[in-house]
């Protein structure tokens, strides 16, 4: 199917190209408009060339009807997760998982926000998260347990055996730093202390 796609994608360029060629020779009138007049009635007089040109927009016509239609198809099978049970098919909206996902995370502490983007292929499922954290947060060890929980809920959630592989992005840290007593008081002596040179 990417072999099918791909052609008709070159079939456009190449016929989008010449289309582009002959109006920048026409608009330049490096071709006269009697040579245009002559070559168009050549056609016309010539049973093969009309079979042809008829030929041909009659397939371009065809593929400009069925082409958006087959477009919107692979992109609502790619918003969507489908595996077989027992019972019959069972189709997953990807927008649920991100929903599920983003109720799983809230859970966590130390998260204040989460946004995910699920994809679906061959090697299996793909979850981008980019999470907001609280302060005082230890972000590996934090973003560790985000990975493993999440990773494990969606697989049970699904029941696939599929690979789960999760990124995470880190965009915000939010909320106050929390201070120890002790860190307090050494600051307030030295304000103008660089500890670095």
């Amino acid at each position: 199917m990417a072999f099918i796609r791909k052609l008709v994608a070159l079939f456009y360029s190449v016929l989008f190209f010449a289309i582009g060629v002959v109006l920048v020779i026409a608009a330049s009138a490096l071709v006269p408009a009697e040579d245009w007049a002559g070559m168009i009635s050549n056609i016309s007089r010539s049973a093969a060339y009309q079979i042809a040109l008829m030929s041909f927009g009659g397939i371009m016509m065809i593929t400009a009807v069925i082409l958006p239609f087959r477009v919107s198809k692979n992109t609502r099978l790619r918003r969507q997760i489908t595996f077989q049970n027992p019972d019959g098919e069972v189709t997953i909206s990807i927008a649920a998982i991100e929903e599920y996902i983003y109720r799983a995370a809230k859970e966590i502490s130390g998260i204040s926000n989460v946004r995910s983007r699920v994809s679906f292929g061959r090697k299996g499922i793909n979850i981008v998260s980019e999470v907001t954290i609280n302060a005082g947060s230890n972000i590996p060890k934090l973003t560790e347990e985000i990975q493993s929980e999440i990773k494990n809920k969606v697989k049970t959630m699904l029941g696939v055996e599929e690979q789960i592989t999760m990124v995470m992005r880190v965009n915000k840290i939010t909320g106050r730093l929390p201070f120890s007593a002790g860190e307090a008081e050494e600051g307030a002596g030295s304000p103008h202390e660089v500890p670095f040179r």
